[in-house]
């Protein structure tokens, strides 16, 4: 009843307006921007007409071009990366069978090509090689000549959250199992896999620190309780954990109180715990009913700082260029419209982009 009012009050409007609807599904709508590690270059997706196809821009003048020409509809393009050298992008598109294929685009001369069936990749920081989920497993694959595709390595439960040290060095990764998740480092040099803090809770959304000597990561409680349809306003508390590859420990950097903000709320679909140049973690909770943007030095001293403050959600949220602030996406001030924001991981003034 109440949409068939709204209709009725809305479509004299409709009718009226100097536009068809012909026009309306033909603008444009962009999504899932990516720039490369120098900010030099920006890839995204633009849909248009129901055809999705992998844009670029690159410096000075950034003006935009794209890289596919995709000509049929429905098929969705995401998971967006970036060869370290910035001179091709990574992507999924998604086939009308369900299935999700690997493609890299050059960005000049070249033609885009599949590389394997999989997902969610992560794009080795030093070489042209691009790790990947395949049937649950992490796979590998070559970014020149021919991929070559084949198996990084087998283990127990499904794989995902695949992340390169920045080094190369290591790859973390989250195995699912059926109760719980395990937080996972693979070494290439070695070709071992260590679950360094195993438990029966659910780890997720790893982040490496800059030099690669550790990771932190977000560990959920499994709840003991039966879960029902609707929100879930409080649980038993999540925390922040680091695990120290040197020393081979792990320990609880933060844990959130008892009440508001004891379910973990993630930021959008991408990274939700970001770890700065100067040794800051940054991550969204709810305490006050809000989502919003904490830090707190990985050192532990210091205590736990609020970025941003408000009566609005913090909906993403990507690290800056120099890594020592965070742009995030909010409706501050503005519940209609999504505005950009900048905030400090040092607690410094947030601004408006």
């Amino acid at each position: 009843m109440r949409a068939a009012a709204l209709a009725a009050l809305w479509l004299p409007h409709l009718l009226a307006a100097s536009f068809s609807i012909e026009q309306v599904l033909e603008a444009p709508f962009a999504s899932q921007m990516r720039a490369t590690p120098r900010g030099d270059r920006i890839a995204w997706v633009v849909s248009q007409r129901g055809v999705r196809n992998v844009w670029v821009a690159s410096a000075p003048a950034f003006h935009p071009a794209p890289v596919t020409v995709f000509k049929d509809d429905g098929h969705p393009i995401d998971d967006l990366a970036w060869t370290p050298d910035g001179a091709a992008v990574v992507f999924v598109r998604h086939s009308p069978n369900q299935e999700k294929w690997l493609w890299l685009a050059p960005v000049t001369g070249g033609t885009p090509h599949r590389l394997d069936e999989g997902s969610s990749p992560a794009v080795h920081p030093k070489r042209r090689l691009v790790a990947y989920v395949k049937e649950n497993q992490v796979w590998q694959a070559s970014l020149q000549g021919r991929p070559k595709p084949s198996p990084l390595f087998r283990t127990r439960g499904n794989c995902g959250s695949l992340r390169w040290a920045p080094d190369g060095s290591a790859l973390a990764f989250i195995s699912s199992r059926a109760t719980h998740d395990l937080i996972g480092i693979y070494d290439p040099t070695t070709g071992s896999v260590i679950y360094p803090d195993p438990s029966v809770d659910r780890d997720s959304y790893p982040a490496w620190s800059p030099g690669g000597a550790q990771i932190a990561y977000v560990r959920t409680p499994v709840s003991r309780t039966l879960a029902v349809f609707g929100p879930k306003r409080s649980a038993e508390p999540w925390s922040i954990r680091l695990y120290d590859r040197r020393a081979g420990t792990a320990r609880e950097l933060w844990r959130a109180g008892a009440g508001p903000g004891s379910v973990f709320r993630p930021l959008g679909e991408e990274d939700s715990v970001f770890w700065t140049a100067d040794g800051w973690i940054v991550f969204p909770w709810e305490a006050d009913g809000w989502n919003h943007l904490y830090s707190m030095p990985a050192a532990g001293d210091g205590g736990l700082r609020r970025l941003t403050h408000g009566e609005f959600e913090v909906q993403e949220a990507a690290m800056s260029l120099d890594r020592r602030s965070l742009l995030f996406c909010s409706n501050q001030n503005d519940p209609e419209r999504r505005h950009l924001g900048r905030a400090p991981a040092n607690g410094g003034q947030t601004a408006e982009v």
